[in-house]
């Protein structure tokens, strides 16, 4: 996937086949779209070790650790042309995601399976021609955050970190547009076990808790990023109030919440209808924060917080 605007941004991310070996993406297999402008930025800790100093002239810091951020801000979007992979696969597994299970549906779709991967996740190498400039990060990991609106087209948030390369000047490539499609939300299917609620918004956050490891052998002081924990994976929802409780009854929910209590899936299927879709699929979800009723413009509604103990992304599409 490729993104070039007025400022020659082209970004690629390619999995890495272990930590401390970078990979070379390309411009034909590895584009990333992004609409960011500034997707990798450096991260530099200094140090003042002023009290060493014999009178009030300040000192030179020292450069100590120093890391690069990517932040790429793109679409939940499908290939829409069965072409293989999903093209957020890299961005996918870096975050946390394992590697797809894949197979046929009955629907003739073609699917790749994401869940959240259970012990350590791959690793990047993720490049951003800038106006001349080449930046890399290598070793990235991280998490991220969907958002989904109706009306508007699905965001995705991935942010990571990673180790620091220093830029180079080197032509942007010319970028080659893939067949990615975005679709805005409609027609989506949300539904919270058999119920379908007239909804506005869909919060996924994966929740990844990554912690930062030093290492005084490692160039930089640092050696790369740790998913200490997954615990903060979230859906926050807003949907329409019922004037019935028969539909669903979420006050009483958080009542029965705990082992052996009354736990709802949710799925939301996204897309065309057509050639491509992603089936979003969370199981067992657990309704954790009493409903939260607004009112506005004559309008009731409940923002609903789920924790997610286990879900997948599958992306679908036609043969």
């Amino acid at each position: 996937m490729a993104f070039n605007d007025a400022n020659s941004l082209l970004v690629l991310a390619k999995l890495q086949t272990a930590e401390g070996s970078p990979a070379t993406p390309t411009v034909a297999a590895d584009e990333v779209w992004v609409s960011n402008p500034n997707p990798i930025q450096s991260n530099t800790a200094f140090t003042d070790d002023s009290f060493l100093s014999t009178d009030h002239t300040p000192q030179v810091q020292s450069r100590g650790r120093r890391k690069n951020n990517v932040t790429i801000e793109t679409k939940l979007m499908a290939r829409g042309d069965n072409s293989g992979v999903p093209s957020l696969d890299p961005l996918l597994q870096a975050a946390g995601m394992g590697v797809p299970t894949t197979g046929t549906e009955e629907t003739s779709k073609d699917f790749w399976d994401y869940a959240p991967v259970s012990g350590t996740s791959k690793l990047a190498s993720i490049w951003s021609y800038e106006d001349g400039i080449l930046k890399k990060a290598t070793d990235c990991r991280g998490t991220f955050v969907l958002a989904m609106n109706a009306g508007a087209t699905p965001n995705l948030t991935f942010t990571y970190a990673g180790k620091y390369v220093a830029p180079t000047s080197v032509a942007t490539p010319t970028p080659t547009m893939p067949a990615d499609t975005k679709t805005i939300v409609e027609n989506s299917g949300l539904l919270i076990d058999t119920f379908s609620p007239t909804w506005s918004t869909f919060t996924l956050t994966h929740g990844n808790q990554l912690e930062e490891i030093l290492d005084g052998n490692s160039d930089k002081a640092y050696h790369s990023e740790k998913i200490a924990g997954r615990s903060g994976a979230r859906i926050a929802l807003t949907i329409r109030a019922q004037n019935t409780l028969t539909n669903k009854d979420f006050f009483s929910y958080i009542e029965s919440q705990g082992e052996g209590g009354v736990y709802d899936d949710i799925s939301l299927t996204h897309g065309d209808g057509v050639q491509s879709d992603i089936v979003i699929t969370c199981t067992d979800p657990q309704l954790i924060q009493d409903p939260d009723v607004n009112v506005a413009n004559g309008i009731r509604t409940y923002n609903l917080t789920y924790l997610l103990r286990t879900y997948t992304l599958k992306f679908r599409e036609e043969q």
